[in-house]
């Protein structure tokens, strides 16, 4: 690398930080102008749902549940990869020639990207440990803060043990504040030192240059959107009670709140000329992308009909005209809206054509801007680059530029919601002869959805007759269908709800229920025989990348933390039917780690270690536990009931579609208990909570001793 390169990426990184800059704007001063070239991917070894941040270079830097740091040039080529001991959930800070992020392995670490390591790697400056968790909700001192650049010569960041961190470029600690819980935003940075910064302690809240407290003021939900502070001095932040707030970033007061459907994780771009602020763009996981002006006003919303995590951010239109909002959503799709109209301008669609991944798709990260084109990463573990205004000047068929919603203008009907969370409406998705099957209820009235929630007086029925049980989410939107004794095989299946809907809200209520009755269709998989080997007394499966894909308040809070559970199940009996082709089988969980050698092995450190049983039938297996506990980073969460149905092929593999379904008694949640209850939707009327999910499974050969 010549001298006067290694310079200009030392001294003007293109997307620094998480939110582009220090105020957490999100904008990013750059024309959307295609140049040429096409999308690539990078595949990580699990999940990612960070940002990456992008040197002067075109060099894109971003962590992986896998726990490694990676390195990526314009091109798509990894240049080097930095392995920590735990997973990577932030994003990174460049700044003098170094990469700053946090790890799950409770360090901070800085790594010199000015000077070679070994062949394929970076090397590291300096490391700085966490304090240990003195907030009552949380067990672990993970990174998870994005790090962002302080006053003077100081980086910001904040943990999961509840600290808000100021660290010097040199990596020696200044201060370091307390408070109720988890700091996982990224720290917006006043003119003046002032940091301001959001936590599961419910609060947003102002720190001095020096640290002290200078005000905190609460909202109803946990605060995970990273706050951006305008020109005019007003502090704009989501928080999971579903609102967006506007507060004066001087003395904290709420100057006012704009409310979605559903919890907001995503943090807000500011768009803004001259100093005025002229929109608010923020999304929500009810799905929609909203803008909305400084007075709190909607301007327009557009509904992705995909839960939405990610944080939009912006450059100008093509010439410099105008503003492109783009953010990810968990259909896998990356949208790019027009700001002035609300309008889709392009989307291209990244799943993976992995199968087994293809249900993996969300794009929980947010975006970072290169000089020319979007960064992005995916739930399925690929880092992706799409050129600005890609599918205008192409005809490849993931993209589309049409205009319009992905919906229609009105409607009341039922979708199928896939193990990994996409509600599907014209597909035919394939279920296992053992699933839970999700369903979502969608009303749009008009050309907006509503916030339909499905009475207490449903009838399910299927053809063919199946005998059924069923539940609904806490919230309403999701209805959750099992077959007593399984689904017919190689079928299709016709699932048809009648019963009330109402909206929820000032216009929700008894008098508001309205009556409906619609259908979904699913498919179900074949019969096939048992593959001999991988469900015998002493085999062992490994079970990897479990995804909480419902409700989106689960995956909102642990998405990587469910990600980088390994468990190996060990059959411990199996007792044959007389058909010779069904029968039951129980099994032993254990939470794992790589040996020495590389070896999977049961880990005698894991808390997870748990029984199952259930049954089989061909290569369908269902698992049920009664009572299993979860670890959280703030504490041990007991299941009432825990359910896997995953079908194995030939190689001891789950074929797609393996599905996940849990009930927790909320009250049970550890600290959180009362929280749920009282502030979220997530309970039902028992007091339940609906989970559901999606896990990739594969046989592990036993270790030679």
């Amino acid at each position: 690398m010549d001298s006067d390169h290694a310079e200009e990426r030392r001294t003007t990184p293109w997307w620094p930080e998480m939110r582009g800059n220090r105020r957490n704007s999100g904008a990013l001063e750059v024309p959307c102008n295609y140049t040429g070239g096409h999308p690539w991917s990078v595949p990580t070894g699990r999940g990612v749902f960070s940002t990456p941040v992008i040197d002067a270079a075109a060099n894109c830097y971003v962590g992986s549940a896998d726990g490694t740091m990676y390195a990526v040039d314009a091109g798509g080529e990894v240049l080097w990869r930095f392995a920590t001991g735990g997973v990577i959930d932030s994003a990174g800070l460049l700044v003098d020639g170094g990469l700053i992020f946090g790890s799950g392995d409770e360090w901070l670490y800085c790594l010199d990207l000015d000077a070679s390591g070994a062949e394929g790697s970076a090397r590291e400056r300096w490391r700085l440990r966490a304090l240990p968790p003195e907030a009552g909700g949380q067990q672990v001192a993970w990174w998870e803060g994005n790090v962002v650049a302080g006053p003077g010569a100081t980086l910001l960041a904040g943990n999961t043990a509840g600290h808000a961190y100021a660290v010097t470029t040199g990596g020696e600690l200044v201060w370091a504040e307390g408070t109720g819980n988890a700091i996982w935003t990224a720290a917006a940075v006043g003119e003046d030192g002032t940091s301001y910064w959001g936590s599961l302690d419910l609060h947003v809240r102002a720190l001095d240059a020096e640290g002290t407290q200078l005000w905190a003021t609460p909202t109803l939900g946990f605060v995970v959107s990273s706050p951006a502070l305008s020109s005019e001095g007003v502090l704009y932040t989501g928080s999971f009670d579903g609102s967006l707030y506007a507060l004066d970033a001087t003395t904290g007061r709420q100057l006012w709140t704009f409310a979605t459907s559903d919890s907001i994780y995503s943090s807000p771009a500011l768009v803004e000329s001259q100093g005025t602020t002229e929109a608010i763009i923020v999304a929500s996981t009810d799905g929609c992308v909203y803008a909305v002006d400084a007075r709190g006003s909607e301007l327009w919303r557009y509904d992705t009909g995909a839960i939405v995590r990610s944080s939009p951010a912006l450059s100008r239109g093509p010439g410099g005209d105008g503003w492109v909002a783009y953010v990810g959503a968990a259909n896998g799709t990356l949208y790019a809206l027009d700001v002035a109209s609300g309008r889709r301008r392009w989307s291209i669609d990244l799943t993976s054509s992995d199968e087994h991944l293809a249900d993996r798709r969300s794009l929980n990260g947010s975006p970072a801007l290169s000089r020319s084109g979007v960064c992005i990463a995916s739930e399925d573990g690929s880092i992706w680059h799409v050129p600005f205004d890609y599918p205008l000047h192409s005809d490849d068929p993931r993209g589309s530029i049409d205009p319009g919603e992905p919906m229609p203008e009105d409607c009341v009907r039922l979708g199928v919601v896939t193990p990994g969370g996409v509600t599907t409406y014209d597909e035919v998705v394939t279920f296992e002869r053992t699933a839970v099957i999700a369903l979502r209820l969608q009303v749009r009235d008009a050309g907006r959805s509503i916030d339909a929630v499905l009475g207490g007086d449903l009838v399910v029925s299927s053809t063919p007759p199946t005998e059924l049980t069923w539940r609904a989410s806490g919230d309403g939107h999701h209805l959750f269908v099992r077959a007593r004794d399984g689904w017919p095989a190689d079928a299709e299946i016709a699932l048809s709800v009648s019963g009330t809907w109402q909206p929820y809200g000032p216009d929700g209520g008894p008098s508001a229920a309205r009556e409906f009755a619609e259908s979904a269709r699913a498919w179900i998989a074949p019969m096939r025989t048992t593959p001999p080997g991988h469900l015998e007394v002493g085999s062992t499966l490994r079970l990897w990348r479990l995804a909480v894909s419902l409700p989106s308040f689960a995956a909102s809070v642990n998405q990587i933390g469910f990600d980088s559970y390994d468990w190996l199940v060990k059959i411990d009996d199996v007792v044959a039917h007389d058909d010779g082709r069904s029968g039951t089988v129980r099994a032993h969980v254990r939470g794992a780690r790589r040996d020495g050698r590389g070896d999977l092995v049961a880990d005698p450190t894991s808390p997870f270690d748990f029984h199952m049983e259930g049954s089989y039938s061909g290569d369908a297996v269902r698992l049920v536990g009664s009572g299993v506990v979860l670890p959280f980073s703030f504490g041990e969460v007991p299941t009432d009931h825990l359910e896997l149905a995953f079908s194995l092929d030939p190689l001891g593999a789950a074929r797609p579609g393996a599905s996940m379904y849990a009930e927790v008694i909320a009250a049970d949640v550890p600290f959180y208990g009362p929280l749920l209850v009282a502030f979220t939707r997530l309970a039902d009327r028992d007091g339940r909570m609906v989970t559901a999910g999606t896990f990739l499974i594969e046989a592990v050969a036993a270790p030679e001793s």
